[in-house]
């Protein structure tokens, strides 16, 4: 059976490709965009340990609520500098006011400045060599000088013991060749994801072990070397600049090779040694990762030693000017001297903080069980939860959402650790709704593929009945393969090898074997019929139009009604038109459809009854410049209406600049326009959607056809109503506009504004919105068409203001009266009538 084999061979080929194809749609859906994500996610799993999203800033501030605040009262001042105060402190701190404070021997002070301190340059040891010995003794300046000199000792003294701690802002620290950054140290050992490479080859576990141990070496941190000034030097810390809620602080930086605390850090160190009189100070140990190590103490921290201060520490401070602290200097241990209220209260929150341990970091192992979590969410969203109902696979959603906002709010209070779970919560959400509508789409494309599936076969079934078998076939040949279908082509086929269709009847054997290769005896007709067919082999194609659910044969078009479709020619408000032959008279006609699957079944009955309203409206008129119906008709899926075939365009095509037509031909189209609406109105017909896109010009032939009265009504007093708007907003009449009942009158505007757009290819109103376009045609005036287009004569200006006026009584009386007006503007200006 070489015919069956090779129907066999290409058969499988065509299943291959719509399967890479599926395969492929797959991807470019919205779950290849849920797994693009996920991926994207993981490949980012490792770099967002500073980041805090929408989610998790809402759920940093539930945690936050329920956490209980610190009730001893803060021992903190904090004072407020003016600039020029400020400025003074850099450039010479000897003559500042605030001198007398940072000198106190009891108070820790900690000074954020924007620039290093410097110490106005004195010349007095000059002064001295040139001066005697009896004037050096009572010389005023030299006195001052000493004086100077034994405050300058005095500072450099407190600097140097880490009494005062001087700070630097992002802006001072710039001013450096050594810049501040901060750490980026190697990833601790469990993060990396080298790991599961390195066990993949088959390295040994001590070989990792010892790798690890070598990355979790630990780092003594010191002070920052900066030159604070030549004279009063000593250490410098990097302040961090940021002092919103919920910001990351910095406490560990690096400043090329050496690591570093921030001024928080420090100061609170430095507290903790006054406090707890110890004799030396404990270093500051940062091990990789995780935590910084203050002597006994273990401060937990980001990977990059960094946390999230509580944003209810500061409630309690003290804010204070410069002279409220000269008049009574605050009894607090700590005082902190900035230029802003912001840096004053990111110093204190993050000291308070590390006092009462009220802060939040994120562990180590962040990013994997990010990784982990994303892995379980995506399948679910992926695999698991299309195969759940829609409202069970709602619900499960939502109970996952709650157990992580659960779990990072129990667990920020439990462990004081910020756990990556906001994230995930902010992917999962939109992935699950893709989902979702990932899998209602599907559900409806199956819906519909059914619905194809059975509309074909009862097709099917019909033609068979009527003895169409060719038709028959096509309509089979999309379906699904069940028995009935199967059955059917054996029927067919039996019906072929009855009338003698042998090769026929062949390759409808040989679908069903196809279908079912032990299907009653469809392999033995088949070997019977090879010896009887001829070796010619024909090649069946189905195809179809774009909208019509009508596969073919080839060489067999598809039909409605009587009459074959050739082609699409376009799509209108109502539904398709197609270009079709009808084979009893071999005439050319314009085939209008409407498919019901468009419309709902609440719907189906109206539209039904419209559209056959417009086949009963066009039905009445016969006049050379309107389309002619010749038949109408209804199917189990659509209604078609066969219309006069016109070979030419719309004039929407010729209503732009650029584009215009001679404006002799412009007078002869409305002039035959308004002839057919005259005729129509006589006939108590009324087109409501005048506009060029309705009216058929062909050059060659000059033929003029008004088309689609889609939404023209019968003018009959017992069936109009009021208030309907149908038709295209910038043509529609004043009176149209406001719902007011609608009379031949209307069609004259429509008419006259398109005459006014194919004069000028320009509207006379428009507008961004509807309101606005209503506003302008009931209000406001139109430039003339000769201001737009100088070479018009003053007659085409009064017949389109004529037509235009808002007025419907101000209007011509008629079309008719128009037409006589536009051939009279043929007759003067090129001395001819229009025909």
């Amino acid at each position: 059976m070489p015919l069956a084999k090779k129907s066999v061979k290409t058969r499988s080929f065509v299943l291959l490709l719509r399967q890479g194809a599926r395969r492929l749609d797959a991807l470019l859906s919205l779950k290849g965009l849920v797994l693009g994500s996920a991926v994207l996610l993981l490949l980012i799993a490792g770099n967002h340990e500073n980041h805090v999203p929408a989610v998790g800033n809402w759920l940093f501030q539930i945690s936050e609520r329920m956490a209980s605040a610190p009730t001893s009262d803060p021992e903190i001042a904090l004072i407020r500098l003016d600039e020029d105060e400020l400025l003074l402190v850099q450039q010479d701190p000897i003559q500042s006011a605030v001198l007398p404070l940072l000198l106190r021997k009891d108070k820790l002070i900690a000074l954020v400045l924007p620039g290093a301190v410097r110490e106005r340059p004195v010349q007095a040891e000059q002064l001295m060599l040139m001066l005697p010995g009896e004037l050096m003794r009572q010389s005023p300046h030299l006195t001052e000088w000493r004086q100077q000199a034994a405050k300058a000792d005095q500072l450099r003294e407190r600097i140097r013991q880490g009494q005062l701690l001087i700070g630097l802002t992002k802006d001072g620290v710039s001013s450096f060749p050594e810049q501040a950054f901060p750490v980026k140290t190697p990833e601790h050992f469990s993060q990396m994801p080298l790991s599961v490479w390195l066990l993949s080859m088959g390295v040994p576990v001590d070989w990792m072990t010892a790798i690890g141990n070598w990355l979790q070496q630990r780092v003594t941190l010191t002070p920052a070397e900066w030159p604070v000034d030549p004279a009063l030097s000593g250490a410098g810390y990097r302040a961090s600049d940021s002092a919103s809620d919920h910001a990351t602080r910095q406490l560990i930086w690096q400043q090329e090779s050496h690591i570093h605390g921030d001024l928080a850090l420090a100061l609170y160190l430095r507290y903790q040694l006054q406090s707890r009189h110890l004799e030396q100070e404990p270093s500051i140990v940062f091990r990789d990762g995780y935590a910084i190590e203050l002597g006994d103490q273990l401060l937990p921290v980001n990977s990059d030693g960094a946390i999230v201060p509580a944003t209810l520490s500061t409630d309690r401070l003290q804010y204070l000017s410069l002279q409220q602290s000269l008049r009574a200097p605050p009894a607090q241990p700590i005082w902190i001297f900035a230029a802003s209220r912001a840096q004053l209260a990111e110093v204190a929150a993050t000291v308070q903080a590390l006092q009462h341990r009220h802060y939040f970091y994120q562990p180590y192992w962040n990013p994997w069980l990010f990784r982990v979590m994303l892995l379980l969410l995506c399948l679910y969203a992926v695999w698991i939860q299309p195969l759940l109902r829609r409202s069970t696979a709602l619900l499960s959603g939502a109970f996952i959402v709650v157990i992580l906002c659960v779990a990072q709010i129990a667990w920020q209070l439990g462990f004081k650790q910020l756990l990556p779970l906001p994230m995930l919560i902010q992917w999962f959400v939109p992935a699950s709704l893709c989902m979702m509508l990932w899998q209602h789409r599907r559900g409806q494309q199956e819906t519909l593929k059914w619905d194809f599936h059975r509309a074909q076969y009862q097709l099917a079934h019909q033609f068979y009945q009527q003895g169409k078998l060719n038709e028959a076939l096509a309509a089979l040949a999309p379906c699904y393969t069940r028995v009935a279908v199967t059955a059917l082509l054996y029927d067919i086929a039996v019906q072929q090898e009855r009338k003698r269709q042998y090769q026929d009847a062949a390759l409808t054997y040989d679908k069903v074997m196809q279908r079912n290769p032990r299907f009653k005896d469809a392999a033995k007709r088949a070997e019977a019929l090879s010896t009887l067919s001829d070796s010619t082999t024909l090649s069946v194609d189905f195809s179809g139009t774009q909208s019509l659910v009508m596969p073919a044969q080839e060489g067999v078009k598809p039909v409605l009604g009587r009459y074959q479709i050739e082609r699409e020619l376009g799509r209108g408000a109502m539904g398709t038109v197609y270009l079709g032959i009808d084979p009893k008279i071999s005439r050319r006609v314009a085939i209008k459809t409407l498919s019901f699957r468009e419309f709902d079944s609440d719907q189906l009955e109206r539209i039904k009854e419209r559209f056959f309203r417009e086949a009963e409206a066009v039905g009445r008129l016969t006049h050379p410049h309107i389309v002619t119906v010749f038949d109408v008709g209804e199917e189990a899926d659509l209604a078609f209406m066969a219309m006069d075939y016109v070979d030419g365009r719309s004039l929407d095509r010729c209503a732009s600049e650029g584009t215009l037509l001679d404006i002799e031909e412009v007078y002869s189209i409305v002039a035959a326009v308004a002839d057919a609406l005259h005729y129509a109105h006589q006939q108590n017909i009324v087109h409501r959607d005048i506009k060029p896109g309705n009216i058929l010009y062909d050059a060659a032939s000059s033929q003029i056809k008004v088309a689609d009265f889609g939404i023209a009504r019968i003018v009959d007093d017992s069936k109009t109503k009021t208030g309907d708007m149908l038709g295209s907003p910038v043509f529609m009449s004043p009176e149209q506009l406001k719902g007011n009942k609608v009379t031949g009158a209307s069609d004259i505007y429509s008419l006259g504004v398109t005459f006014y757009q194919l004069l000028t290819g320009a509207l006379p109103f428009s507008g961004d919105s509807i309101a606005n376009l209503a506003y302008h045609i009931l209000n406001k005036k139109y430039v003339s068409v000769r201001e737009v287009r100088p070479e018009l004569s003053a007659g085409v200006v009064r017949v389109v203001n004529k037509a235009l006026h808002r007025e419907p009584s101000r209007r011509y009386a008629n079309a008719g009266e128009m037409a006589d007006a536009v051939r009279g503007l043929l007759s003067r200006e090129f001395g001819r009538k229009a025909s």
